[in-house]
């Protein structure tokens, strides 16, 4: 008897529970910042699911690391990162005309070799570092909607050097030489301080 009257109850709750809140409320992407952290920057993507993000950030020419980036990344909110998607998984080298200068720069910066060790030893050490939180004295230029960096030791308001960054990374089409010419002065002492700077000069200047 207690056990058909126990059933009952648990059969009058059963639509209850069926339609509570909790069952109709929607499901939610778990995107989040997907950090690239080098010596002395940090390259800082948005709306990156974090399988994704990891595959990101260890692509290498072996196959099987791309193999990973493309079924992590295949559908990201992160444009940037879709355009690698088409071009690595898809077979459309055009879509990455569809980027701008500043954002090939800031990831090839990302990914040049020394950076790529960089992470390595602090992934094998366990170690932690600040390169990608923004602190007094930081330069940090919003490449576009989905993606920051920030460079440390560069003095926003201290500096020129910071402002003449912004139009070199964050831009729309090709650099032009006026913009070229300002960082390449205005830069020219801070890129001492920052191995990162440093490489990225050579690179435009």
């Amino acid at each position: 008897m207690l056990r058909a009257m126990l059933f009952a109850t648990l059969m009058a709750w059963a639509p209850l529970a069926r339609g509570s809140p909790t069952e109709l409320l929607p499901r939610h992407r778990c995107d989040q910042d997907c950090q690239t952290p080098m010596q002395a920057a940090c390259a800082i993507q948005i709306d990156v699911a974090p399988a994704c993000c990891d595959a990101a950030k260890n692509i290498s020419s072996e196959s099987s690391s791309i193999s990973s980036f493309c079924s992590a990344c295949t559908g990201t909110a992160n444009k940037n990162i879709a355009a690698d998607v088409e071009s690595m998984c898809q077979g459309d080298p055009s879509s990455k005309k569809s980027l701008s200068r500043g954002v090939l720069l800031l990831h090839d910066l990302s990914f040049r070799s020394e950076a790529v060790e960089f992470r390595h030893k602090l992934l094998l050490s366990g170690g932690s570092t600040d390169a990608c939180a923004v602190q007094d004295g930081d330069c940090s230029v919003q490449v576009n909607p989905q993606y920051k960096a920030i460079f440390k030791g560069i003095n926003a308001t201290l500096s020129t050097c910071c402002s003449s960054l912004a139009p070199i990374l964050a831009n729309s089409g090709p650099i032009s030489d006026s913009n070229k010419v300002a960082f390449c002065q205005e830069c020219l002492g801070e890129k001492a301080e920052n191995v990162d700077l440093e490489s990225l000069y050579q690179v435009v200047c």
